[in-house]
């Protein structure tokens, strides 16, 4: 039994996947950072529309900008606690988590885009003369 990369190469060789197949994540897990994303984008929106600085929604929650800044950028080390407190701070709630960002599919090349990097691709360099 192929792995999903194996599984998912195309004819003209590129790999289809997301985060999680590169990242070896099973449901669980993938839903759990699909969550944290949810969270950290309504933090990032819900800030905003209150007009709140970073510096003032962290000294709200009780912890540094800085820390803050990594919440906000969904830095590794900030724990799901963190997350969650600062989304109910700014206003959020549960219902903030149910609509999970939709995974990007891939996009199919188009054949002119196909066409146009083939031909790219086939230029031999033109040598210069004085």
């Amino acid at each position: 039994m192929g792995s999903v990369l194996t599984d998912a190469h195309r004819e003209d060789g590129w790999v289809e996947g997301d985060a999680a197949d590169f990242l070896g994540l099973d449901e669980t897990e993938s839903r759990l950072i699909d969550m944290k994303i949810s969270a950290v984008l309504a933090i990032r929106r819900l800030r905003a529309a209150k007009g709140l600085t970073q510096v003032q929604l962290a000294t709200a929650i009780g912890i540094s900008q800085p820390r803050l800044a990594k919440l906000e950028s969904l830095s590794p080390g900030v724990s799901l606690d963190q997350i969650m407190k600062a989304l109910f701070t700014v206003g959020g709630s549960v219902a903030d988590l149910v609509t999970f960002p939709p995974h990007p599919q891939p996009t199919p090349r188009t054949d002119q885009l196909s066409r146009a990097t083939k031909a790219k691709s086939a230029r031999k360099p033109v040598a210069k003369t004085r």
